[in-house]
């Protein structure tokens, strides 16, 4: 039988494995809470999504979540805030839980709480420890917002209540905090309806009537609201929690107020347009300036340092004097602050070039940092800027920024990822076209998110990728990457990669998002998986290290003039560069990660290593020995021949060759009998028939003696494997169906091809609209078509489809197809959609006349999603009799080194015509025959699946008729899979 495995490893249907997390990634990825965890009391509640996590320098996970048994949730309001604190869950608060309202004090003992609606009608009264007295539809949670979580643990949220005709309150803020027996207790700071803080000496107007989500601070929180006094007053109000001055009751202290003058000063705001914080209180706003009445000005901007003890300063305004420019500022964006009260913000100027700039803004004085109009020196590299977009800054004072690239002739934009360290060093950390760490050569940055920045100056992001071929697909390409403690970038995780999250839970990644990063280098991620699950979790960012060797040389013996090559892998995050070396010494231009001898002689035998080197430095390989061996005087075989197997009227090729020190002579022999005239390497049979079948050896001889050969079996058969037809999701790139079979014989086969869209029926999903065939032999294209509508031969095309018993597609649909007469050979047939579409196709290949020559070793390659994108090859056996065949599922054994986003746990299901199942696995080598699969596959010349792979395969005894050979993923994963059929015979 002629090998499949090797004769397609151009078409890529070989290809390479994207391992689990735990395999290629320096960083751990700790599940901190899935979709389907348990929650509540007796675990009552089941978690259905999340909002993004939030992290503090302890571990401490904080996040919202909607629950199966609560109806309130989105994707912006959650029914649940938890904690997750040392691997434990805490729901701190759900939907229809009781809203405190005692909690407005760390000790409530004799304090009392009045609470008055608008029409002085209804009191609510709190005193001591008891609740508030609501009516059942009263003081129960609606839903949250996403929460925030400050260093000691502590959540701060905005919740909002069940409303109804007597309810006072609607919304408001709250803490929770679990205590030492690990209890979530609930209190409120700030509702709505209660007394406003309208000037800085903390006079109380009517009330607050909307609130935003509130920025967590060491001791306290912020918020941006409204306040409704003689009009309604957008402003921002602080709350120190808990205050000296106010034995232990929060205080509320006002920021900035539509309309108010701010303190020290005689400028009033209109609108707060932004504000954040440090953790030391300090913070930055950014608002627009009131004006006198018929002065055109409104939107006058400014941005502001505040603090507790000074009140706001004004740093800079619209119309002040750019530093370092004569241009004036137009506008600002949102501000960022360090602890120390620095902050930056970006800011349009002033000119018909639309200039623009990050600017560092301080009490003692203001510095232009980074600007359209210079150029910026970063990592030795000059950088211009086209755009700039709004900076982060860490406590440190170190600076991060998205900014869009000076155009360079190419086409697309370019964008970067810049870093500012607070002694003023500029780094470039990413560029658009820059290979990204830890993905295949070639694979680079296409776009950015804009960065995180934690603590120690670490940087993180999300991306997107490009590339061709096999190395990139529609379903690998963004991911996240991070820096560690030394700058060095490396990816976290990427789309496509299958995880596994727990002992029992594996999930392949499908979208990534960003939430914290502490200053202890771990990374908090909301994750989506292809299943339609997601999960929260943390990266522990590593130090970087040295390349790690994966495979290492081995020994290797030889005859003089046989080739034989040395070969090592690494694993590593970042671009790794080989040298091989000879007994000490570098070997010129040898470095890639494979040496090869091509025609070694005696000079070639000693001691080979390599070293294997990144930007952290370098890793030396273990010491192989070659030993080069003068030709022998008796034969030795280097390729033993293989069995075949042919129709009748087919041809048969067995093929040996041996090597000695002289001419060496051949004798085949069939069932020990001498096969006259059979006295080369090669042996042919045409028009084999029934009397060829047997058991075939030769015997290589010298004038110094003999060898004999492994004896191998030829069959003439009369039933085949035919017609493929294979469904399945056609994405980009890698993510492509692949089909290939060989043409078996001597004469020509007419092959009708056609690749299925828009006549695809009977589904659920969008197909490919505009499919495109490919179809290759030995790696060169000879055919193509995108569209069969219109073809001078589409009479014969559907003729060949009634007689195959192919469904009729409409002469006028774009499905593509072609009727080709082929020599024999190997072929891959490629379905892909026009102008980069995606969606579900099938593509056919059908034997059209029956002659001896046949289709063989059928197989099939594409992307696996769920539902309706599963792969779903389907083939023919005819003949009289049944067949033995090996049908495998292969994922985490494909042999290449491009292909990414393979499947890790494919399962394999076989069934016939009917709807039957005739088999089932996950797992290879759990079969009872798994020594007889392994087995198959060396004789039918499939590559061999690795020892304890999640490969499925399975040998069954199938009558004449149509069988579905379909893969799925555990779990709802998904990837490139590879389905194989081939013909066993005993």
């Amino acid at each position: 039988m002629k090998p499949l495995a090797n004769d397609f490893r151009w078409a890529g249907l070989i290809a390479a494995t994207t391992w689990l997390s735990a395999s290629v990634f320096a960083n751990t990825i700790t599940a901190v809470s899935l979709s389907e965890d348990k929650i509540g009391p007796d675990g009552v509640y089941t978690i259905e999504s999340f909002s993004l996590p939030t992290i503090n320098d302890a571990g401490d996970v904080a996040f919202g979540a909607n629950l199966d048994a609560l109806e309130n949730g989105n994707s912006d309001q959650f029914e649940s805030i938890i904690l997750n604190r040392d691997g434990t869950l805490h729901l701190m608060a759900q939907e229809d839980g009781l809203a405190p309202m005692s909690g407005r004090t760390s000790d409530p003992v004799d304090q009392h709480i009045t609470l008055v609606n608008k029409d002085d009608t209804l009191h609510i009264t709190v005193q001591e420890n008891e609740l508030a007295p609501l009516s059942e539809s009263n003081g129960l949670f609606d839903y949250f917002l996403g929460p925030r979580l400050d260093e000691d643990g502590r959540i701060v949220f905005r919740g909002i209540l069940r409303r109804s005709s007597t309810q006072r309150i609607g919304e408001g803020i709250w803490t929770a905090q679990l205590d030492q027996a690990n209890v979530a207790n609930l209190d409120l700071r700030v509702a709505e309806n209660d007394d406003a803080i309208v000037d800085y000496d903390g006079t109380t107007g009517n009330n607050y009537i909307f609130m935003g989500n509130p920025i967590a601070t060491s001791g306290g929180f912020a918020f941006m609201g409204t306040a409704f006094t003689a009009d309604t007053a957008p402003g921002v109000w602080l709350s120190e929690d808990p205050a000296p001055e106010t034995d232990g009751l929060p205080t509320m202290r006002l920021i900035s107020l539509w309309g108010v003058d701010l303190p020290g000063s005689s400028i009033a705001l209109e609108e707060s347009q932004a504000f954040v914080m440090a953790d030391s209180n300090t913070g930055a706003l950014l608002a627009t300036i009131q004006h006198e009445e018929g002065i055109d000005a409104t939107n006058d901007q400014g941005i502001w340092k505040t603090d507790i003890q000074s009140g706001a300063t004004l740093l800079a305004q619209k119309g002040d004097i750019a530093p370092g420019s004569s241009l004036a500022f137009a506008s600002f964006g949102k501000p960022a602050v360090a602890a120390n009260g620095t902050v930056v913000a970006w800011a349009g100027l002033v000119d018909e070039n639309e200039s623009e700039g990050i600017y560092q803004l301080t009490t003692e004085g203001n510095q232009s940092l980074a600007t359209t109009s210079e150029t910026l020196s970063a990592s030795g590299q000059s950088v211009d800027l086209n755009a700039i977009y709004d900076p982060t800054i860490n406590a440190a004072g170190d600076v991060a920024f998205l900014a869009k690239l000076d155009p360079d002739g190419s086409d697309g934009d370019s964008f970067a990822i810049l870093k500012r360290s607070a002694s003023g060093i500029w780094t470039l950390i990413a560029q658009t076209g820059d290979q990204a760490p830890g993905t295949a050569q070639k694979v680079a940055f296409k776009s950015f998110s804009s960065p995180t920045i934690n603590a120690a100056g670490q940087i993180a992001f999300s991306a997107t990728l490009d590339g061709e071929g096999e190395i990139i697909s529609n379903t690998t390409d963004t991911g996240v990457w991070a820096t560690d403690i030394n700058g060095i970038l490396g990816l976290v995780v990427r789309e496509g990669d299958t995880l596994q999250l727990r002992s029992n839970a594996v999930g392949t990644v499908k979208t990534s998002a960003i939430g914290g990063f502490n200053a202890s280098g771990q990374l908090a991620l909301k994750l989506g998986f292809s299943n339609d699950s997601s999960a929260i979790v943390i990266s522990q960012i590593e130090e970087a290290g040295p390349p790690v060797f994966t495979a290492q040389p081995e020994s290797s013996t030889t005859y003089n003039g046989e080739s034989l090559s040395l070969s090592a892998t690494t694993s590593s995050n970042l671009t790794v560069t080989y040298q091989w070396y000879k007994d000490g010494e570098p070997l010129d231009g040898e470095t890639s990660a494979t040496l090869l001898f091509s025609n070694p002689t005696e000079e070639t035998a000693g001691d080979y290593h390599v070293v294997a080197t990144s930007e952290i430095g370098s890793t030396q390989s273990a010491t192989a020995s070659v030993s080069i061996l003068p030709l022998p005087e008796v034969p030795v075989f280097m390729e033993e021949p293989l069995g075949d197997i042919v129709s009748t009227g087919g041809q048969v090729v067995l093929t040996a060759r041996a090597i000695a020190s002289s001419n060496v002579s051949y004798q085949w022999f069939k069932d020990e009998t001498l096969l006259a005239g059979a006295q080369t390497s090669v042996l042919t049979i045409n028009n084999a028939g029934s009397e060829d079948d047997g058991k075939y050896y030769v015997i290589a001889s010298t004038s110094f003696g003999e060898v004999k050969s492994a004896v191998v079996d030829v069959l003439v058969i009369d039933s085949r494997l035919v017609n493929i037809s294979t469904r399945a999701f056609v994405g980009t790139d890698a993510n492509i169906l692949i089909s290939g079979f060989v043409v078996d014989g001597i004469e020509p086969k007419t092959v009708l091809i056609r690749g299925i869209g828009p006549s695809l029926a009977g589904v659920n999903a969008p197909t490919l609209t505009e499919p495109r065939l490919d179809l290759f032999k030995d790696g060169q294209l000879i055919a193509s078509n995108n569209g069969w509508n219109g073809l001078p031969n589409q009479d014969e095309i559907a003729q060949a489809a009634i007689d195959t018993g192919a469904f009729a597609i409409p002469t006028d649909s774009q499905d593509a197809a072609m009727l080709l007469v082929l020599e024999p050979g190997t072929y891959g047939v490629f379905l892909s959609g026009e102008n980069g579409q995606t969606g579900l196709g099938m593509l056919e290949a059908y034997e059209v006349n029956q002659n001896a020559t046949q289709l063989v070793n059928i197989s099939s390659r594409a992307f696996v999603g769920t539902g309706e994108e599963i792969l779903l090859p389907g083939f023919v056996v005819t003949g009289d009799t049944p067949v033995k065949v090996l049908v495998r599922g292969v994922g985490p054994s494909i042999p290449s080194s491009d292909l990414v986003g393979v499947m890790q746990f494919p399962i394999l299901t076989v069934i016939n015509s009917q709807g039957q199942t005739l088999g089932v696995n996950e797992r290879w080598w759990e079969n009872s025959n798994a020594a007889e699969i392994a087995a198959a596959a060396i004789s039918t010349g499939a590559f061999p699946l690795q020892d304890g792979s999640e490969d499925a395969a399975m040998i069954l005894e199938l009558s004449p008729g149509s069988y579905a050979a379909f893969v799925t993923g555990q779990d709802g994963t998904t990837g490139i899979a590879l389905v194989e059929v081939y013909r066993v015979f005993e």
